[in-house]
């Protein structure tokens, strides 16, 4: 096992990276972590996840933690004594191995380079600083950041990161790396602009290169910082050193000089930007193989790291550290000339160039690097095969964008530079990461003006994301902020090879643009593999082999196709990704974007989009009848994954081939309403309906009728959904389609519930129902059953609702319909929470959420959530109900579910009142209001006036209000059949009780009326045809 803190809490078993679950879990594995080998007691867990406010649960929470970490570490879980997590009488203990934590390796590297840098071994401080530096991968804790446990932990381990930076730029200036180390200095003043010893080493770097007035700077803005912030004086040491660089003092430059080292490696230019864990990964190789190949696409950064790694290096090669450009050379034969002229080795005579380069290189410890190797791969295999054989003591580093592909060889894929995730980052957490780094600083050095904020961090990440990471575009795009804003480059990098120009004059060509870049690539490949390469471009988020042969030009062979993806994997213009036992390919969107230019310009492009078009269309079609089968969560999942190239294939025919466009969006569209996509679902299906011949019938213009309205129904657009759905029936009933008949009926039952016509309602899926059972479509009865249990819980109908969900629950079973399961158990729960059993309601919610997770069923997972949220609030475990709830709302709110939305709302509104928020309950209450409103349900309108009364009187105990608001809604529920449930009673009714008490039982009743007489009118002016702002002006006056 390994465990990770110095970043992101992450645990790995092997190169398996361990899922971790929510943050509460994260923290409890992070406490045992942070006390390995110790005994954590219970009591302490909890202190420190939950405060003081632990929920009742809290212990029983942990134990789950506990179990549930036990299988996801592999422990023993029938011998206590042999776990890696055991149990102890007083709580629980994590062994943790040497080595597998990185808090412990980074503590002793440490700890061993201030030794030796105290006792004056300054390359093996340098070495072991900066080998505790590279387990550094961001802010320690960085996923806890806002857990309060964390804090002092957080603050602890970036105190010891900061002084380990610290002690390693002083060995390096000891050793003389001056230059090397101002860089460094430059970033971490930045992040620590405080910190006094950081300005005393950049204050010595400064000098000894011979730029005493910068170093003077430092003390002057350092100075200026200090009393404008702090009001105090730099330290005793800083001003001390200010005085001996004025007197110039000699004793400063005494330290010794960084021995010169053979080699012709330059000082870069600019600054290198993060890489420090594969930097540390490539060190430690470089000790024991002989020949690493950085393979990547181009522009990926291979070179530069090529260097670096070099760079940091050079010590260990007593004969010299020599880079080899073979870029501009043409001919393969040239190699060991080029070799030789670097090294600065003479011709002999009689003798061939290579046999004196063996001869001089057989006994030295040297390191080459051979960079830009695949424009002659043969040529460079074949020199490096020789040389390595003839030198033990030879080491090479080449860079390609293919591997040399000889015996010994190190393959090692340069990745991009690591992204941070819009949706869940801040302005601190972008900085940390390497692309924003890099955009940042090279913004910085063509406009000393530009700086990361609040506005522009998240253009910043985006432009990056675009660009794929990759260095090279990172670096032209931020040379563009000399003349536009972040704003204004995000908005023109649709055409990126257009924009991306303008890099160093001094570069070989093919890196001063990308699209110079992406040429170099493509004309570097045989036809074939052009011609693969192109036609692939047309998938979108990736694809299988079954796809990409399917799709390639319909002439080739599979096998053909086969090997030429193979090659492409292998000069980095593919990506190769293992999912289980499947293996999938995706094409950064660069080199996609590129190869789909160069297909257009081929002719090729209309007959490889159709193919790709037929292959997808051919798969939904297929997947589609399985979506309410027992096969569902394979095909849910499998639509998922390959939900871009629908997308794609969507794009594609919607305007050039719109029956096969209907066909498609009418095969996916439960597939969007299972995954929340009703907003993109609608508006594919309203646009294939529009393009649709008028005048034809089809099935699957009746199927894509169905998905609109369904989906319109699903976000509450009643009016319409109902006008779709009644075409659909008309469609399949002129065509005499009794199972689409029934499917069209079963939702426009669906809808008159929602409207509260109950009756209508219980006949539409009655009507259903029976022709479901005529044509034995055993998922359909189960479609009708539930939505028939589902309503008679809200009429009250308790025991009919028990009955027709359990029938629905047992048929479901036996055809293993996941989704069907997962619902018929959520409505369940649903009922025993109106009956008050709240216990069971949670019990049967957990199941419930085990089913739809597994096919990401959204609707249910919110309404689960819903329910659980309700349950835990009655139970009065108001922070287990504010979680629940939370993440109801946030699903309701993504799939634009306004009933959801409004139900999630009113219950948060309640939790909140309960807290003694009142403010931010009515802001709820008065929001989940407005949207009942608008959806004309009154039954929804009723449970939130109920609520009001509550807030009423909780706000002002103001009894005739509540009563008011309790005559509304029971007016409101006897209207439309819907009484007040068991679970609410006993509030309600001691709210009237109390008032009886004391306003008396006349005024009570008088208030209770009046409540009536107002839900009355409120009704008529509905009924009337009033305007929806007439109604909102004139919207419950008793507020």
């Amino acid at each position: 096992m390994r465990y990770r803190l110095l970043g992101p809490v992450e645990v790995f078993n092997g190169e398996q990276a361990v899922p971790l679950g929510g943050p509460k879990k994260r923290g409890l594995l992070t406490l045992l972590l942070l006390h390995a080998n110790e005994t954590v007691s219970t009591e302490k867990l909890i202190d420190a996840l939950w405060g003081d406010e632990p929920p009742q649960s809290a212990r029983s929470i942990v134990q789950s933690y506990v179990s549930q970490l036990r299988k996801q570490l592999h422990c023993d879980a029938i011998s206590e004594e042999s776990t890696i997590l055991q149990t102890r009488p007083a709580g629980y203990l994590l062994k943790v191995g040497s080595g597998e934590l990185d808090v412990d390796d980074f503590l002793q590297l440490a700890e061993d380079g201030r030794t030796a840098l105290r006792s004056g071994s300054l390359d093996q401080a340098s070495t072991k600083l900066a080998a505790a530096m590279s387990l550094l991968n961001g802010s320690p804790l960085a996923d806890l950041a806002n857990e309060p446990f964390a804090q002092s932990h957080i603050a602890r381990l970036e105190e010891l990161a900061v002084a380990t930076l610290e002690d390693r730029i002083e060995a390096d200036l000891a050793l003389g790396r001056h230059s090397h180390v101002i860089a460094r200095l430059d970033v971490a003043i930045a992040d620590h602009p405080l910190r006094e010893r950081l300005r005393e080493l950049m204050m010595l770097a400064l000098y000894r290169t011979g730029r005493q007035a910068e170093a003077l700077n430092v003390f002057r803005d350092t100075r200026v910082q200090l009393v404008d912030e702090l009001g105090i004086e730099p330290g005793r040491a800083l001003q001390d050193l200010q005085a001996r660089i004025l007197a110039e003092d000699p004793t400063l430059l005494s330290e010794r000089a960084e021995p010169e080292t053979p080699g012709n490696l330059g000082v870069p230019l600019t600054t290198f930007v993060g890489r420090e864990r594969e930097l540390h990964e490539l060190r430690e190789l470089t000790k024991k193989e002989r020949l690493i190949t950085l393979n990547g696409i181009g522009g990926v950064g291979k070179s530069r790291l090529a260097i670096e790694l070099a760079t940091s290096r050079k010590g260990a090669f007593q004969d010299g550290v020599w880079i080899i450009q073979l870029g501009p050379l043409t001919d393969e034969s040239l190699i060991s000339q080029s070799v030789a002229a670097a090294l600065n080795i003479r011709e002999q005579p009689d003798q061939e160039m290579l046999g004196t380069l063996l001869d001089f290189v057989r006994n030295r410890e040297i390191l080459l690097i051979l960079d830009n190797c695949e424009h002659l791969i043969r040529g460079c295999a074949l020199f490096a095969e020789t040389a390595l054989s003839h030198a033990p003591n030879l080491r090479i580093i080449a860079t390609s964008r293919e591997s040399l592909g000889i015996t010994g060889e190190i393959q090692w894929r340069v990745p991009s530079l690591n992204l941070p995730d819009l949706q869940q980052s801040s302005l601190e957490q972008a900085r940390s990461s390497e692309a924003i780094e890099l955009f940042h600083q090279r913004a910085r050095e063509v406009n000393n003006r530009f700086v990361l904020t609040e506005d522009n961090w998240a253009t910043v990440v985006r432009i990056c994301e675009r660009l794929d990471g990759i260095p090279l575009a990172i670096e032209l795009a931020a040379g563009l902020c000399k003349a536009l804003s972040a704003e204004e480059i995000s908005d023109r990098l649709v055409d990126r090879f257009s924009l991306l120009t303008g890099g160093s004059r001094t570069a070989l060509p093919r890196q001063q643009t990308l699209i110079a870049t992406m040429d170099w690539s493509y004309d570097l490949l045989p036809e074939e593999e052009r011609r693969i390469l192109r036609q692939l471009s047309v998938f979108s988020g990736g694809f299988s082999l079954e796809a990409a042969e399917a799709v390639v030009d319909e002439n080739a062979e599979p096998l053909e196709v086969l090997r030429g993806i193979v090659s492409l994997v292998s000069k980095s213009l593919i990506a190769q990704e293992q999912e289980g036992s499947n293996t999938r390919y995706d094409i950064l969107e660069t080199v996609r974007q590129y190869a789909a230019q160069r297909l257009f310009e081929s002719g090729e492009s209309a007959n490889a989009r159709n193919r790709h078009l037929d292959y997808f269309l051919d798969r939904a079609e297929a997947a589609e009848p399985h979506l309410h089968a027992g096969s569902q969560e394979t095909v849910v999942a499998s639509l998922e994954l390959e939900h871009d190239n629908y997308r794609a294939a969507l794009d594609w025919s919607i305007d050039r081939i719109p029956d096969k466009a209907i066909r498609l969006a009418a095969a996916l569209w439960y597939f969007w309403d299972l995954h929340g996509h009703l907003s993109e679902g609608r508006r594919w299906l309203n646009t294939a309906l529009a393009a649709h011949p008028p005048g034809s019938l089809t099935t699957w213009q009746g199927r894509a009728l169905m998905g609109a309205g369904s989906l319109g129904r699903a976000q509450g657009n009643l009016e319409e959904a109902r006008r779709l759905l009644e075409q659909a029936l008309k469609v399949y009933r002129e065509l005499r389609d009794e199972v689409g008949t029934a499917r069209a009926l079963d939702e426009l039952g669906s809808i008159a519930y929602l409207k509260c016509d109950f009756q209508m309602g219980e006949s539409l899926c009655g009507q259903s129902l029976a022709l479901y059972k005529k044509h034995h479509d055993l998922e359909g009865v189960a479609s009708s059953l539930f939505s028939m249990g589902h309503w008679a819980t809200t009429r009250g109908q308790y025991e009919e609702s028990d009955s027709l969900l359990k029938e629905c629950l047992a048929l479901c079973k036996s055809l293993s319909f996941v989704q069907g399961q997962g619902a018929a158990l959520a409505s369940l729960a649903r009922l025993r929470l109106h009956l008050g059993d709240t216990v069971m309601a949670s019990r049967l919610a957990y199941q419930a959420l085990e089913y739809s997770t597994r096919i990401r069923d959204d609707w249910n997972i919110g309404f689960i959530e819903l329910v659980s949220g309700e349950a835990a609030k009655h139970r009065s475990n108001l922070d287990l109900a504010d979680r629940h709830l939370l993440a109801s709302l946030s699903h309701f709110k993504t799939r634009g579910d306004q009933w959801g939305f409004a139900r999630s709302m009113r219950c948060m509104a309640s939790v909140k009142r309960m807290r003694g928020q009142i403010q931010p309950a009515r802001s709820m209450l008065e929001h989940s209001m407005t949207i009942c409103r608008s959806l004309e349900s009154q039954w929804d309108l009723a449970q939130a006036l109920e609520e009001q009364a509550h807030l009423v009187i909780a706000e002002e105990q103001d009894l005739e209000r509540a009563m008011n608001s309790l005559g509304a809604a029971q007016h409101l529920r006897d209207t439309v059949g819907a009484p007040l449930p068991p679970v609410d009673q006993t509030a309600v009714f001691s709210i009237i009780r109390r008032a009886k008490i004391e306003v008396g039982e006349a005024r009570t009743s008088s208030c209770l009326e009046k409540g009536r007489r107002w839900a009355l009118a409120e009704m008529k002016q509905r009924g009337s045809g009033s305007t929806s702002e007439t109604r909102k002006r004139e919207a419950f006056p008793i507020d």
